[in-house]
């Protein structure tokens, strides 16, 4: 016990070592501040824990809002505890430079708990609040309320002296940016809603921005970020109202319309002066900086990467290694940034550049690593170097090291970062094939151990193509994954990409065409051209390599997605002529039902033919081959009833047009004028 009085000493809150989080654990910080804070309640209870807080770091964490709330609740206690508390929150715990996530999260979960000791406070003295029934506490004599009703008036509570909600004077927009680093979106749009009622003197986000500059405004900033992150799409169109650069290329990310958002970063990296590349890295690994300056730098270095992403959302791999290699060879520095580490990784490992690696290792940074990025990229890609060379101890090495990282993120993440959190999942599912795909690829010697030895020195492996039935587990997983990312293509592509680099070091040539075919399909759908004509093309280079006659059926497909591509594209004609030729010289009449129906619809989507020509050429020649063979009739039948009923539909609307109307009245008038004249004739003749 000796030991304990010791150690729970107070410390005196205006000392900024009890709140630094730098250069000590989490348990010691924590101990130590919330003992602090409980030598100045006044509950009797709490003065008892303080002792108790250095021997179990979760009943520091449960007492440190219970403390803030008493000291909150004690109206006789000085007021300038408020500020203290106040300025040591906003500058040190809420800071940029403070990247323990964890003290963060317990203060904002702190100050959730002061809040609802407010709104209870505020229901309390509400005068709605007292039952109607009658009774001595809510009965009025004497022309003056109860001792009860006085105590429930609002200059009887603590908290009505409070100038803010949370009882701390903390700016909301730092409390909001604090919020966002740790990923809890919904704080963060709550202290921004207050930010800007306290600035506007009401829920609104301000008049739009129109002057020169063409940043965003930092509340839009953070919306933006926590609107994106909790999958709330249609808010971003009523939140980016100005006309400002950013803002436009927000809402081109936002509508997938990656080529445009590509344009204006090349605008605003041309715009960028050249001198301002020399601090980018410095900016970035040193932390956000209050000078105008840096804040400029990191600026100019986000527009940079957002060029990268977009090179690479467009499938433009090659310009973007260029583009790397230029701005590596203009700053080595760069090497040591986490994100654009993370983005070179990512560009080879879906290039299959197994020989990239940088000069000066990313490990040499461990305080950086902590912070945003757990390097994913750099650690699959050394995965599938190791899947590809044999080297066991690497793979295994690797492969433990980032599924630790990615559990840790998940275990830090805010349950209200849905999207981080679904990814951070497949990130993982990823690694599990990669498991699965190291048993079927390297195999022991038949005069070696068993598989429950891999990693061992001793053992020689020998690669092995495997076969179709051995790839069933792993197809029967891809499709489950499939369906519970529900087609999100922005959450399942980075699947695509990492699934065709693995079947490409597997050497399954076979599963590699259908998933090839399988991506154009679904990068198609997902309105990423680019990138689906890219798997196209790969498709038809594989096919050519290998003799047509063993693959006519995904030959054949190929050819009927890339004119799908075509008419996605908006080229028309070449997707109907394509279809047309695919008709002529495809033999197996299985697989052309599909094609007249697809044909018959674009022709009558086009009106480029006659409807006798579409029905009797096309559409039911489809609905004849799915009755011949038995395959897809409810479609066919369903798109023949349909333009036979648009057809219907169409008559009918020009029997009931006011011009058809005109037309047979005229016509009726016609035929009178035309008796009469054919009347007089006659008449004539007979004079």
């Amino acid at each position: 016990f000796g030991r304990i009085n010791k150690r729970s000493a107070p410390f005196p809150l205006e000392d900024s070592d009890i709140w630094q989080t730098d250069g000590q654990p989490y348990e010691q910080w924590l101990c130590t501040l919330v003992s602090s804070l409980i030598s100045h309640c006044d509950d009797i209870i709490l003065r008892l824990c303080r002792s108790l807080v250095f021997l179990k770091v979760e009943a520091a964490e449960l007492l440190l809002a219970s403390a803030l709330v008493n000291i909150a609740g004690n109206m006789d206690s000085n007021s300038g505890i408020c500020g203290l508390i106040s300025s040591k929150v906003e500058k040190i715990i809420f800071c940029d430079s403070n990247y323990m996530m964890k003290s963060v999260k317990l203060f904002l979960d702190a100050l959730n708990v002061v809040r609802s000791f407010y709104v209870t406070e505020r229901a309390r003295a509400s005068p709605y609040n007292t039952r109607a029934s009658p009774s001595p506490y809510n009965t009025p004599k004497d022309g003056s309320r109860s001792a009860r009703s006085k105590s429930r008036s609002p200059a009887a509570t603590p908290s009505s002296s409070w100038r803010k909600v949370y009882w701390l004077s903390v700016d909301y927009l730092v409390a909001a940016r604090a919020a966002q680093r740790c990923s809890c979106d919904f704080a963060t749009l709550m202290y921004v809603e207050l930010w800007c009622e306290e600035q506007f003197n009401k829920l609104d986000l301000g008049p739009p921005d129109f002057s020169q500059q063409e940043s965003l405004a930092p509340h839009i900033g953070l919306l933006v970020e926590a609107f994106t992150h909790i999958n709330e799409p249609d808010s971003i169109y009523g939140i980016t109202l100005a006309n400002e650069v950013a803002s436009q290329i927000i809402r081109y990310e936002h509508e997938g319309n990656w080529s445009s958002a590509l344009e204006y970063y090349d605008l605003l990296v041309r715009s960028t002066p050249k001198e301002n590349l020399a601090n980018f890295a410095g900016t970035v690994l040193t932390g956000p900086s209050v000078s105008s300056k840096a804040e400029e730098n990191l600026l100019n270095w986000k527009m940079h990467k957002g060029l990268m992403r977009s090179l690479q959302k467009t499938g433009c791999s090659h310009v973007l290694d260029i583009y790397s290699q230029g701005l590596t060879n203009q700053k080595a520095c760069l090497q040591q940034d986490s994100e654009f580490v993370d983005i070179q990784y990512e560009a080879a490992w879906r290039a299959g550049n197994w020989d990239f690696s940088f000069f000066v290792p990313y490990s040499s940074q461990p305080s950086s690593r902590s912070r945003d990025y757990c390097l994913f990229n750099e650690n699959l890609h050394s995965c599938l170097r190791a899947l590809q060379n044999g080297d066991s101890e690497q793979f295994q090495g690797k492969l433990s090291h980032s599924k630790m990282d990615l559990v840790l993120a998940l275990s830090n993440a805010s349950k209200e970062s849905t999207k981080y959190i679904h990814s951070t999942v497949l990130k993982l599912q990823m690694l599990d094939h990669l498991s699965m795909a190291w048993e079927l690829r390297w195999k022991f010697c038949p005069d070696q151990a068993p598989k429950s030895n891999v990693g061992t020195e001793e053992f020689n492996l020998v690669p092995a193509v495997p076969k179709r039935n051995q790839l069933e587990l792993l197809s029967k997983e891809w499709n489950f994954i499939l369906c519970q990312t529900e087609r999100n293509l922005d959450l399942f592509e980075p699947f695509l990409a990492f699934r065709r680099g693995l079947l490409k070091i597997l050497g399954s040539e076979e599963h590699l065409i259908e998933h090839l075919f399988q991506s154009a399909s679904a990068l198609r759908k997902g309105l990423r051209f680019s990138l689906a004509a890219a798997s196209l093309y790969e498709l038809k280079e594989l096919c050519c390599h290998r003799d047509q006659q063993t693959v006519p059926s995904t030959y054949f497909l190929s050819k009927l997605e890339e004119a799908k591509l075509l008419r996605a594209q908006g080229q028309h004609d070449m997707a109907i002529g394509l279809g047309k030729y695919i008709l002529k010289n495809h033999t197996d009449e299985r697989n052309k039902s599909d094609v007249y129906r697809l044909v018959g619809k674009w022709l009558a989507e086009t009106r480029s033919s006659n409807s006798r020509t579409i029905i009797e050429d096309y559409l039911n020649h489809s609905v004849a081959l799915d009755k011949k063979y038995m395959s897809r009739q409810c479609r066919t039948h369903f798109h023949l009833a349909h333009y036979t009923y648009n057809l219907f539909k169409s008559y009918e609307e020009r029997l009931s047009s006011n011009e058809w109307q005109a037309a047979l009245r005229l016509r009726k008038y016609k035929t009178k004028e035309l008796d009469t004249l054919l009347k007089r004739l006659k008449n004539s003749s007979k004079g």
